[in-house]
């Protein structure tokens, strides 16, 4: 009986032990908890699948856009920077779909790939042939091989899945283009700098893909533009 009793004893020092060290997060308010931040929006798995043009998916990213806006009404929300912890966590999904929603709710919008290692905004969202080749894109710009006006692309809404009206917005896309030598150092750099501030001038809203932020530097200097 006591090795018995001994026994149930262990097993359930043992679940508690093993729950206290799982840091996983398992729901919405765990990480409200962790993190001491308002969680904005929850987005479906299923929208981070090749497959598209779901209702409700569509809808998640609407509300993300809306609540984005209304949350900095006394200061208008003009930057947006979208990271992950690690690749493959679905970033550049959210930062394609939240631009995609924004430019359809009427706004100017410029969704920028500085994800310089692993640009993916482009064939995200269809683009290809000359307009994402070697010296163009986001890449070109800060190695003085072209100029913002030559590497911006229009993208339009019409021919891009989704659900609900499209009202007159804008919706450019600054490609990552060919990774280039010394990736961390040109998005740090003073020219990115201004390059960003010219985004902003020409747009309602800029939307930045960035890397993740546990696998390289790179996005730590975008944190503060």
């Amino acid at each position: 009986g006591l090795g018995l009793l001994a026994g149930l004893l262990l097993g359930v020092g043992a679940v508690f032990t093993a729950q206290a060290g799982d840091r996983r997060v398992r729901n919405p308010g765990e990480l409200e908890e962790l993190t001491g931040l308002p969680l904005l929006v929850v987005i479906p798995r299923s929208a981070f699948s090749d497959e598209t043009g779901r209702k409700h998916e569509d809808e998640a990213f609407q509300t993300l856009r809306s609540v984005l806006m209304s949350v900095n009404v006394g200061r208008p929300l003009s930057t947006i920077l979208i990271t992950s912890p690690l690749n493959g966590d679905g970033k550049t999904m959210v930062a394609t779909r939240l631009a995609v929603a924004t430019a359809r709710a009427g706004r100017d919008v410029v969704l920028v790939d500085a994800d310089l290692r692993r640009p993916h905004v482009a064939s995200r969202l269809g683009i290809d042939g000359p307009l994402v080749r070697p010296g163009r894109g986001l890449a070109g710009i800060l190695t003085n091989q072209v100029s913002l006006d030559e590497a911006l692309v229009d993208v339009s809404l019409d021919e891009l899945s989704g659900n609900g009206p499209t009202i007159e917005g804008r919706l450019r896309v600054l490609p990552g283009g060919e990774t280039p030598l010394g990736p961390s150092e040109l998005l740090a750099s003073h020219r990115m700098q201004e390059l960003l501030k010219k985004v902003a001038e020409i747009a309602d809203v800029v939307i930045i893909d960035a890397n993740s932020l546990l696998s390289v530097s790179d996005s730590l200097p975008l944190l503060g533009s």
